[in-house]
């Protein structure tokens, strides 16, 4: 993410000298999210987070030992509102497909409304020492494992097509909205809300399948693909343009 040229969500704030030291400590985590999303983390210095936050350099090691140990209180901080989150979502009433719609809408929601720590959680924490890394990925899994469960609920409820292979599903949803943080602008045409019910309408629309007119392999069909039907499990032949004959 080195040199990400993007509007800032929040202005940089200089610390102040009344603060207490956990107002204080915070307000060098928030200046440093900012700093390691628009330069990197490998690319920022504890100078440049001591600039941010208006400090000296040598003020700062009252409240932190390492530039690492930032980015490991960042990524911690994102994940437990991101688990306390996802379980109010599993929560919910409703089948698979209402309970699926809830957790993406909540999820996009989150990561535009915490872009920066989102990019943190996501991208940044491949600069971690191989031990915390580790747990930054376990972590992330849990998204994984969720949706796949969800996925696989809806099948057996038949809410959703018993054609979709759940794990690639939930992988496809998770990089639809783990993406996020790469292009979302919090200046942007469309507010976090509108940017959830789109990117959960539209995961709705591409999972749905109701058993009365299901059909094996009808997806296929969509845009001309080739259908597999449930007599004969070969797909036909798509029929293809005849090729333009180039001068030679």
């Amino acid at each position: 993410m080195e040199g990400r040229s993007v509007a800032r969500s929040e202005a940089s704030v200089p610390v102040s000298e009344a603060a207490t030291p956990s107002v204080r400590h915070q307000q060098i985590l928030d200046a440093a999210a900012r700093i390691f999303f628009l330069k990197g983390f490998d690319a920022t210095s504890i100078q440049d987070i001591a600039d941010e936050v208006g400090m000296l350099k040598g003020s700062l090691y009252h409240y932190i030992d390492t530039k690492e140990d930032l980015l490991v209180a960042l990524i911690e901080e994102f994940n437990s509102v991101a688990t306390q989150n996802l379980q109010e979502w599993l929560a919910v009433e409703g089948d698979s497909l209402a309970r699926l719609r809830v957790f993406i809408h909540g999820l996009v929601v989150q990561t535009c409304q915490r872009h920066e720590r989102a990019a943190l959680f996501h991208h940044e924490f491949r600069a971690l020492s191989k031990e915390r890394r580790a747990k930054v990925i376990e972590s992330r899994h849990v998204y994984e494992r969720t949706l796949r469960e969800l996925i696989v609920t809806g099948q057996d409820e038949g809410s959703i097509c018993p054609d979709i292979e759940p794990k690639m599903a939930a992988m496809w949803l998770l990089g639809m909205v783990n993406s996020l943080y790469q292009w979302y602008r919090p200046d942007g045409a469309m507010s976090p809300d509108e940017l959830a019910q789109g990117c959960a309408d539209m995961v709705i629309a591409a999972l749905h399948c109701s058993p009365a007119t299901h059909r094996p392999g009808h997806r296929s069909a969509l845009g001309g693909g080739p259908v597999v039907d449930s007599g004969d499990q070969r797909a036909p032949t798509r029929s293809r343009r005849p090729r333009r004959r180039t001068q030679g």
